[in-house]
């Protein structure tokens, strides 16, 4: 078996009662990726731009699809599309598809991608040539499902069925690619990223056939144990099942009879006899387990929630455990290089930062839950009170939002408490005041009643 060959996954799944490599990736995904990427930036223009992007190119999606074909195929390609109208558009391409034609050297800078496209209404296809100078773009119509489904037997560049094509300028100067390896693992062959794919569940293949062998068993025993009955009908029993009056219908699919005129004995002889199976699923349970178990831990994740913890606070971390935390930050170590160089040319393209000096942004994965939030106060208090944190860096951690909409949230804060100072300030003075009169209409009084009585 090749365990090195990205298209074991594809060509195995068939045959899969529970596709686990899928569950792990998925899972894998949502812990990385969390709830998408926070953008910090001082400059308002700068993150205007980025929101209407980040949700007009589903970039959360995009990434999502990006984490699940690595934990799947071990590597992934990445690159920022130029549309004819001169717009960036991040393009997640199917390793399996682009492996049989893209070509891509980063030492030569040159590039030719050969991907189907997204969001069409109809099939097409993308040809696309990247050199440091320029970008070409070929759009072809739906030319066959082989080559739709990424063989090559037909026509790899059916030039008959262009439907549209376009040349640019290269902006960048280089190319806007980056291929991404699902874990760094440079030891293998070289510093291949092509070579070096490396799936979450690559080592423990064999223990994914295992387990559903161990499933497809379990099926079989079910089946093979179930209540069967043996026995013989009269006509008139069997005109009577024919026409739904017998009391046994509903159970005669399960039924070896034998149609007689032998009248049914009650006591056993001649009539129906019942054989009950002895199904062992307890043992196939515990194999089940243990199996799933060597599974997660060997692609580097947790199967017991909690860890055998009481969940009893909605505000606990999900991440309580050890191999989760630890392939989850190794992952976002692996992967944000990649994709700050993907928003670096982003920020390029459009103006933002000119790659040159200290970049006029940062950003951080918006994170599920990592650490319990009773204890993220806990610490964004402490830091608080030592000066370690301002106000607006609290707000920005505590709600999740930008630097800048943390600063106008925190001026809405101030102003109503300074609204709500001047209140409390004018109370106090009107309950002075009010004193102030009672004391003198009370000092008044005993005057005017001690005049009286003198």
């Amino acid at each position: 078996m090749d365990l090195y060959n990205i298209n074991f996954y594809l060509e195995n799944k068939q045959n899969w009662y529970l596709d686990i490599p899928r569950i792990i990736a998925q899972k894998s995904t949502r812990l990385w990726l969390g709830k998408g990427i926070l953008l910090q930036s001082e400059d308002k223009k700068l993150l205007d731009n980025w929101n209407n992007f980040y949700f007009k190119d589903k970039i959360f999606e995009k990434l999502a699809k990006f984490g699940i074909q690595n934990s799947l195929l071990g590597r992934c390609i990445l690159l920022w599309m130029i549309t004819k109208t001169g717009e960036l558009t991040l393009v997640v391409p199917t390793p399996t598809f682009m492996s049989r034609v893209a070509k891509i050297n980063e030492q030569e800078q040159s590039a030719e991608l050969f991907f189907t496209n997204n969001q069409a209404d109809n099939q097409t296809l993308t040809w696309v040539t990247i050199t440091p100078k320029i970008v070409h773009v070929e759009i072809f119509n739906n030319v066959g499902e082989e080559t739709i489904l990424g063989t090559t037997k037909s026509k790899t560049k059916p030039e008959n069925l262009v439907k549209t094509s376009y040349t640019l300028k290269n902006p960048f100067g280089f190319l806007p690619i980056v291929e991404i390896t699902n874990l760094p693992n440079p030891l293998l062959f070289g510093q291949s990223t092509t070579l070096n794919g490396y799936p979450d569940c690559m080592s423990v293949y064999p223990l994914i056939e295992d387990l559903n062998h161990n499933i497809k068993q379990k099926r079989k025993e079910r089946i093979l144990n179930q209540t069967r009955a043996f026995g013989q009908l009269s006509n008139e029993q069997l005109l009577e099942l024919m026409t739904g009056k017998s009391d046994i219908g509903q159970y005669v699919e399960d039924f070896f009879m034998n149609v007689s005129s032998t009248p049914y004995d009650k006591t056993g002889n001649g009539g129906i006899n019942f054989i009950q199976g002895n199904p062992k699923f307890s043992e196939y349970w515990l194999d089940y387990n243990g199996i799933i178990k060597q599974i997660f831990n060997g692609a580097g994740y947790d199967i017991e929630d909690y860890n055998g913890q009481q969940y009893t606070n909605k505000t606990q971390s999900m991440f309580n455990n050890k191999f989760d935390m630890e392939t989850t930050e190794y992952k976002i170590a692996h992967y944000k290089p990649y994709i700050l160089r993907l928003m670096d040319m982003w920020m390029y393209y459009y103006g933002h930062w000119n790659m040159i000096g200290e970049r006029t942004y940062s950003f951080d994965f918006i994170p599920i839950a990592m650490t319990d939030q009773l204890q993220e106060k806990e610490l964004i208090e402490f830091q608080l009170i030592y000066g370690l944190m301002t106000k607006k860096e609290a707000i920005g951690k505590l709600r999740n939002v930008n630097l800048l909409q943390a600063k106008n949230i925190l001026k809405e804060v101030n102003k109503e408490d300074k609204e709500d100072e001047k209140i409390k300030l004018l109370g106090e003075n009107k309950n002075e005041q009010t004193s102030t009169n009672s004391i003198n209409e009370t000092s008044s009084s005993a005057i005017e009643k001690t005049t009286t009585s003198d």
